[in-house]
């Protein structure tokens, strides 16, 4: 599949997708189709090319390796194929590959994805511009992108490291936030067509609290279709079909005090038919020591079912080491919540709202 972005009438850019195919053993070709012009498709993994194909290059375990340049197709790469990933704890590492044209004086975004809440990303960015007469430029920028949790922007800090290179008038780059998105804006200043080929090292993490959004939101959302198709909601996990990976920091009630909460103490998780919450995964974390059964906020029902109908659910966890746990809930019902301890306000139905900020106390 190709999709193709039109920047302002100046700069076009075309974005191929690679397939991924089963391969023998040893190196993969990326093939891509000749048949009717420029390609327009996907790049395909095969053990070697068909006659109507062209070999652009190889894909061998985590390495890359283009052996056809690119520009000569005006095309750009984004290279999010499984194999491109690394994972360590809460850390991924991707190696995102694009390339890009700008016409005389033109001007091209390169979009980076919508930052999600709770996530940092940290990037290096390597650019190349080059002009058809041999002519080159090259930047390195560093730039770490955060949305806290609750917040629908994106805070940015960038720096330009090093820019050089025999281009007259040079190239420019620089990088925005834009709403929830950074983006690597490039601008060829001068009379030349420009070349760009761009290559981005990513590491994203994840705070602690975008667990505890993410997992209600999942909750919320079994509730939900479980009301359409019983009628009615549940305070039973495992009759609602709520379920959360392992490694939980948070505790998750679906009612004020719950007959069970499924145990994750040792490496088998133990549930029963009257589990009514998840514990915290002591198996990695240690408890959170305490149990409560309200948040400190006004206005929010109690949770578990109540007249309506409506449903709440909550987690809380302790993320920092002190003895303030850190306190969200979610409900069916749009909140207005309030209160001398209370950090959130007014909340819509399938929102989670945090109740008490840990990261703060």
């Amino acid at each position: 599949m190709s999709r193709r972005i039109k920047d302002r009438g100046i700069a076009t850019i075309v974005v191929l997708f690679l397939c991924a195919a089963s391969s023998d053993a040893g190196a993969a070709r990326i093939c891509v189709g000749m048949k009717a012009g420029v390609p327009n498709g996907s790049l395909h993994f095969r053990e070697a090319c068909k006659a109507t194909e062209v070999p652009l290059g190889t894909f061998n375990g985590q390495k890359l390796t283009f052996t056809a340049p690119l520009g000569s197709l005006n095309t750009s790469t984004d290279l999010g194929v499984p194999g491109l990933f690394e994972s360590s704890g809460r850390t991924t590492y991707q190696t995102l590959i694009y390339e890009a044209t700008t016409d005389p004086n033109g001007t091209a975004d390169i979009l980076d994805g919508a930052i999600e809440e709770g996530r940092v990303d940290h990037n290096d960015a390597s650019l190349i511009a080059r002009t058809t007469r041999g002519r080159a430029y090259v930047f390195s920028w560093r730039y770490t992108a955060a949305r806290i949790v609750g917040s629908p922007d994106i805070q940015l800090f960038s720096t330009l490291d090093h820019s050089e290179g025999s281009i007259d008038p040079p190239p420019t780059s620089e990088v925005l936030a834009v709403g929830n998105r950074p983006i690597l804006r490039v601008h060829g200043n001068g009379l030349d067509a420009l070349e760009w080929s761009i290559i981005v090292k990513k590491a994203t993490m994840r705070t602690p609290q975008s667990e505890a959004v993410a997992n209600l939101k999942a909750l919320f959302t079994a509730e939900k279709a479980f009301f359409q198709e019983k009628d009615r909601y549940s305070t039973l996990v495992n009759e609602v079909g709520f379920s959360i990976e392992r490694g939980n920091r948070y505790r998750y009630v679906l009612t004020v005090n719950p007959a069970s909460l499924q145990d994750r103490s040792t490496a088998v998780i133990v549930g029963q038919s009257t589990d009514e919450g998840i514990s915290e995964d002591t198996f990695k974390f240690p408890p959170i020591g305490s149990t409560i059964t309200q948040g400190p906020c006004a206005g929010s029902p109690p949770w578990g079912i109540t007249n309506g109908p409506t449903f709440t659910g909550a987690a809380y966890g302790n993320i920092d080491g002190d003895n303030t746990l850190d306190v969200w809930t979610i409900s069916t019902a749009s909140r207005t919540l309030s209160g001398s301890n209370c950090d959130a306000g007014n909340v819509a139905a399938g929102e989670p709202a945090n109740e008490q900020n840990d990261v703060n106390k």
